[in-house]
């Protein structure tokens, strides 16, 4: 467990995207860019053991942004076991 293992990331989110929709302009939007930088940067310096932690971590810093209504987020570990394609964990939060 202290090599790094590699790990793939899914982000669902609820926000009104009508504005951004409308304007098509990227400050009406949530800039998943700059939160792929933030995920990736977390993912990079983290030391976490557990994928529900990560997964966390990452539905944290989705929520940071009081637009987001919802969301889910799963990381998985491909080849994590040999019997399985991949390991997943997915972490949800709703404001609702």
């Amino acid at each position: 467990r202290n090599t790094p293992q590699d790990v793939l990331v899914n982000i669902e989110f609820e926000f009104d995207g009508a504005a951004a929709a409308e304007s098509d302009d990227l400050p009406q939007a949530v800039d998943y860019a700059a939160l792929s930088e933030c995920i990736t940067t977390l993912v990079k310096d983290s030391h976490f053991f557990l994928l529900e932690k990560l997964a966390s971590e990452i539905l944290k810093l989705v929520m940071a942004d009081d637009r987001v209504q919802s969301a889910s987020v799963m990381v998985q570990k491909p080849a994590a076991i040999p019997a399985a394609e991949s390991v997943s964990v997915t972490a949800s939060e709703s404001r609702r």
